[in-house]
Parts: structure tokens; sequence; C-alpha cells
């Protein structure tokens, strides 16, 4: 059994609220009193009560990830660990869960949510566009919510996507590419879109155009293995990218908006008997670093772990005050340098 307060007392040979003020951090003790409690608690394995805690102070001391339970986004681990260690640096704890969107969009079940999850206020990832539907009005309710890769006039951190198309178009640019193609795919399933890919194409449009080059986007629709019961039927994105890498003014480089693009990207060139890095470059856009086969890509990715930094300082603020609404917050990617960048192969 864990010590209790009264017995680190006991040994400590201290009153109760001077136990209870060292552990705290709290009242007007010595240096020496305050290391001396907080080493014999240590030594007798005291553990704090976190129901009494909670208790007493109104504060889980916790903030909840949540995934929207209809959709099957995931949680980076890059991610996953920046949070944790910027809670971890404010005595905070981590909950990790899904919850139904009606759990979310309501102002009456939100505060419902976070008791049953025994957290102080939500970090909610990769909503879709849950929070263009109910964000203003959650921030109106006084809801303690901070949206991540989320495009909002208020309480949300984002990557800049449009710095992403720029920053992989000009990389490009600057070998002497022309024809560069912007390729991303369509949820047949799924008529909105995330910001994130119209964004990464107005970066890409702009940088070409400065160059004096038309652009060139080529979007493939596909449907998601979840709806096509884990068969490949009906997956067409390799012809695509065959019919694409074929043509008489095919792509000498290729800026894919996402992993999965990427991984097609090698698998036709691999059938069609290309080398990437030599006769197309590639550079994906998205989250984290990106092996396929042995062969490193090149991103331009997410720096996941200042998106994590800034979401929880912006939830610590917004428990601070949960009715005002903080500004929008953006975080710029950063460079895993692979082996699938090169000037443009000779005619």
């Amino acid at each position: 059994m864990p010590a209790t307060l009264h017995e680190v007392a006991a040994k400590a040979n201290v009153s109760y609220a001077t136990v209870s003020l060292a552990l705290s951090g709290k009242g007007r003790l010595s240096d020496k009193t305050r290391e001396r409690v907080k080493h014999i608690a240590r030594e007798m394995g005291y553990r704090p009560n976190s129901a009494a805690r909670a208790t007493q102070s109104g504060r889980f001391n916790a903030a909840a990830l949540i995934l929207p339970a209809e959709r099957g986004w995931f949680a980076p681990g890059w991610l996953l660990e920046s949070i944790h260690g910027a809670l971890d640096a404010r005595q905070m704890h981590l909950v990790l869960s899904k919850l139904p969107s009606k759990k979310i969009t309501g102002s009456n079940e939100l505060p419902h949510a976070l008791r049953y999850l025994a957290a102080d206020g939500m970090l909610m990832l990769n909503a879709g566009n849950l929070g263009q539907r109910a964000g203003k009005e959650l921030t109106q309710a006084g809801s303690p919510i901070i949206w991540l890769n989320e495009k909002l006039e208020s309480d949300c951190v984002h990557p800049d996507d449009v710095q992403a198309g720029h920053a992989a178009t000009q990389r490009l640019v600057e070998l002497g590419h022309q024809r560069i193609t912007l390729l991303r795919y369509k949820d047949e399933t799924n008529d909105s879109i995330h910001y994130s890919s119209p964004d990464r194409q107005q970066g890409y449009s702009q940088v070409m155009r400065q160059a004096g080059l038309t652009p060139d986007v080529c979007e493939i629709e596909y449907t998601p293995m979840q709806y096509r019961g884990f068969r490949a039927q009906g997956d067409h994105r390799l012809d695509h990218l065959h019919a694409l890498l074929r043509g008489k003014d095919r792509p000498t480089a290729i800026v894919a908006c996402g992993q999965n693009e990427a991984i097609a990207i090698h698998a036709a060139t691999a059938a069609l008997g290309m080398k990437l890095g030599t006769d197309l470059s590639l550079i994906v856009t998205g989250w984290g670093y990106l092996d396929v086969s042995g062969l490193p890509i090149n991103c331009c990715s997410v720096n996941a772990d200042e998106l994590g930094q800034v979401a929880v300082q912006m939830l610590c603020d917004k428990l601070h005050d949960p009715s005002k609404p903080l500004p929008p917050r953006t975080v710029e990617h950063c460079w895993f340098d692979g082996l699938t960048v090169g000037a443009p192969a000779s005619p």
C-alpha cells in the first residue's frame, strides 16, 4: 500500500499541513524543509490522490486528446510524444479517447464528456470539418477546446500548408524542373475536402506561376480500404499513375500531397522500370518521415513537435478564460532529406 500524508508527516516529524504545503509547492516553508519532506515522501512511495486533489481544486490536471469516432484518423506518434511532454512539464497528464461527434458538437454534451474523461479541456485532432460546423458555438459556450489540424477563425493550430506546397515546389524549380505535377487523392466517399489539400495546391501554384510555368494538378479519385471491405477491387490508382508517367510530356517531378500518394508513386515507377531521384523526382508533404522499401523519401513534413507544444500552451491559456477566443496559430513544416530528388533527367 502506498504511504499516506499522515504517515509521511509522522516519518518527517512535521505536521500534516506542512507535508501538504511541501508537496503542493505552496506556503512559506524553507527550502530545506520542503526538500526533506519531498525526499521522505519519495522514499515511502507516496503518490498523490488524484481524485481528492480534483475534488479540492476543481481541476483534474489532465487534457483529453480526442479523435472523432466516425473517422479513420490516427494520432501520429511524434505528435503524441510532444503533447505528452508539454503536459508533463506542466504537471498534467494526457487522456486519449475517441468520441462520437454528437458528444463534442453540443454545448450541453461537452461538459459531460469532460467529466466522463476526467479532463479539464480537449485537444481535438483531425476532426474533418467538425470545427467549421461547431467551433464558434463551442467557443461562445465557453468550452475549453483547441482544434489541431483545422483552419478556423479562432482556437486552432494547424500546419502552414501553403508554405509546405510553396517550399516543396521551390526546391524542385531551383533544381531546374519545369514539368512539375501536384498529385492528390480525392476520397470518393467524402465530399468534404480538408483545408490542407487546396492550401498545398495554392503554394504550389504560386511558385509555378512566379517561375513562368503552368501548374499541372493531377487529382485521382479512390475509395479508401475501409469502404471496400479491405479488398483491392475498384482501386485504379496505379492505372492512373502509369498513364501519367507514360505520357509524352510526362512530369520530371511530382509534389505528392500525402504519404499514400507517395507510396503509390513508388509502386508505379518500380513497375515502369523508373528510378526515383534519377528518372523522376518526388517530394511528399504530410506527416513525418517516410521510407518505402528502404528508399528514404524527401519529405516536407508537419513539425509535430512544435504543433503539440503550441496546442498545449493554447489549451492552458484557454483554461484561464474559456469564453475568450484565441487567435489561430500556424506551424511551419520541416524537412527530411531523402534520396528521391535530383536534377531533371536529360531527354
